[in-house]
């Protein structure tokens, strides 16, 4: 019974700090942008490096079939990458 009082009361509590279950919502949001921005951050990254090691292999007369398995990607990506450049 003791326990249920103060669940009660913490519920009360929450419940009547609309401001702060504001400012709660408000910084998740922020929470989720910022690692979000950051995923996608790293991952053009990762494809910025790709791409340069690719050029690099190429100009070194590599295979295309060989540059796709050492990057790890498929010979269209590879062909793909070049024709871009």
């Amino acid at each position: 019974m003791k326990e249920d009082k103060k669940i009660f009361n913490e519920l009360e509590r929450l419940n009547m700090d609309d401001n702060f279950r504001f400012e709660y919502d408000a910084e998740l949001r922020q929470k989720k942008m910022v690692n979000s921005a950051r995923a996608e951050g790293i991952t053009e990254g990762i494809e910025q490096e790709r791409t340069k090691i690719v050029l690099k292999l190429e100009s070194l007369n590599y295979k295309i079939a060989d540059i796709a398995n050492i990057v790890g990607i498929s010979v269209e990506e590879v062909e793909n990458i070049i024709k871009s450049q």
